[in-house]
């Protein structure tokens, strides 16, 4: 009897073995918006059914008022699929693509908020909340805005970046952002990241805890 239960117990581990390696993988996956996106073209794209436009904007209500308004640069996530190939997470994103010079060393990186210590307006100016390309960020967090300020000559307005921080201390701002807007301090390799909007006229503790210091930026996609 041992004799058959032993080829018997390796079959059933190579069976395993086989279905377990045959297993979908799974991975977080996001889609940056690109002019003529729509939902339904987005579910078509993933989940190969136009009619699970519903559950993306459900995902994404923090984002999105309008289902059939979308902008361009917005980071909708997409939930848990199958993974077609690997390449959802945003490191892996980033290292299919760029060549080295599109990857900016030694950038200098600060943080600024809507208070009026960062943009200079209070709430009753009219452009309070209201970045140069026209986004307006008011009422949004660091994720839901996805924005940082720039110096077009170096990063083109519009531009898709991935900046990542070799201090631990800052690994939670490794993340896509999109180049929205500009800032008079901010000149030549100097990205400026909004931390969100924190409903006061003053600087927030996090824009403070930030200070200064360096990144890498990757250029995912220059100006619009």
């Amino acid at each position: 009897m041992q004799k058959i239960l032993k080829p018997a117990m390796a079959l059933f581990v190579i069976f395993v073995s086989i279905v377990l390696a045959k297993a979908p993988v799974y991975a977080d996956t996001t889609h940056v918006v690109v002019k003529g996106d729509t939902l339904s073209g987005i579910a078509k794209q993933y989940y190969g059914d136009v009619s699970r436009w519903q559950e993306i904007f459900n995902d994404n209500k923090e984002i999105i008022k309008d289902p059939n308004l979308l902008q361009v640069g917005w980071i909708l996530t997409l939930g848990r699929e199958e993974a077609v190939e690997p390449a959802t997470k945003k490191e892996e994103i980033v290292s299919r693509a760029t060549p080295d010079r599109d990857i900016l060393h030694d950038v200098r990186a600060t943080a600024y908020d809507l208070s009026v210590a960062s943009c200079g307006k209070g709430p009753s100016h009219p452009g309070y909340g209201v970045t140069r390309s026209g986004r307006q960020i008011d009422g949004l967090t660091r994720t839901q805005a996805s924005c940082i300020a720039v110096d077009p000559k170096v990063i083109p307005m519009g531009s898709l970046v991935y900046i990542s921080f070799e201090n631990p201390d800052y690994k939670q701002y490794n993340d896509i952002y999109q180049a929205l807007d500009t800032g008079g301090a901010v000149k030549g390799k100097h990205v400026d990241i909004f931390l969100g909007d924190f409903n006061s006229t003053k600087e927030s503790s996090e824009v403070k805890r930030f200070g200064v210091t360096k990144a890498q930026v990757t250029i995912l996609r220059r100006g619009w």
